[in-house]
């Protein structure tokens, strides 16, 4: 692209020589026609053909005019939008809204976007998070199959689920939330941080859990395939005051099943809210 006048002392193309406005219109032009310009050299040398081109085949051609150039003016105004349509397509073709965080309602639309997403746009993703009232913990069904191959393939991202019915500021949720990590990775970490060593109540939560999946093949998703609680605030008050009114978990304390006891339970809720299992 060349420029004339004082205007080519400043490295400017004719395109920047527009009003603003203007140039937003023919940026919004080049981004948007599907249709792009054809030129045709006339054999004279002399002048340039601007067409459109047509809607379907068979459709022939709009002419949208003709442009001519004399020996004094070096600038081809149609040339010139041409590289200029073709060099904004090249430059933002790759371009997009990168988004670090994404959050969805249910499992299936976030599955659905994952199968859909362009591969170099899952690698901006940071984290997902995932708001349901539902989730099976027995292996990868298909409505997660695009999600665990995102855990597999992003390790650095994290997905995040938030289950509506586990409100960590409730005292018994915890051993609700111990009971689902159970159920997604066949582990009882949760439990091991809550009880004692030698606690006969770990053992018999432990039995418990076994029996309502008896038979279940439990697949452990990837550990950046993470469960939360459906709340991010901890109101330790009331956390506190559940306790009190909490006679069998008031029982455990009594007799030093608990570690750490009621400052154990508050500090274990806390790494939950914050980490997940």
């Amino acid at each position: 692209m060349e420029s004339t006048g004082e205007f080519a002392t400043l490295g400017l193309c004719h395109l920047f020589r527009l009003p603003g406005e203007l140039r937003n219109y023919i940026y919004v032009y080049a981004l948007t026609e599907e249709r792009p310009l054809k030129v045709e050299r006339r054999s004279n040398d002399t002048a340039f053909k601007c067409y459109k081109q047509p809607l379907a085949q068979g459709g022939g051609h709009h002419e949208m005019g003709a442009f001519s150039k004399s020996p004094k003016d070096t600038l081809v105004e149609v040339n010139q939008l041409r590289l200029v349509n073709k060099e904004l397509y090249a430059e933002t073709r790759a371009l997009a809204l990168r988004y670090n965080s994404l959050a969805f309602n249910n499992i299936g639309d976030t599955n659905e976007f994952l199968k859909n997403c362009a591969l170099s746009q899952q690698a901006h993703l940071h984290t997902l998070t995932i708001h349901c009232t539902r989730i099976s913990g027995h292996g990868n069904p298909p409505a997660m199959k695009s999600i665990m191959q995102f855990c597999g393939a992003h390790p650095g991202a994290t997905i995040r689920i938030k289950h509506s019915c586990n409100n960590p500021n409730v005292p018994i949720s915890l051993m609700r939330i111990a009971s689902r990590e159970y159920r997604m990775r066949g582990t009882h970490k949760l439990l091991n941080a809550i009880f004692a060593p030698g606690c006969g109540q770990r053992e018999a939560h432990i039995e418990s859990f076994e029996a309502k999946l008896k038979g279940a093949k439990i697949r452990s998703p990837p550990r950046n395939f993470r469960f939360f609680p459906c709340i991010t605030s901890f109101d330790e008050p009331t956390f506190r005051a559940g306790i009190e009114e909490d006679d069998e978990l008031l029982l455990w304390l009594a007799y030093g099943y608990i570690k750490g006891g009621k400052d154990g339970l508050v500090k274990l809720v806390k790494q939950v809210i914050k980490h997940g299992i």
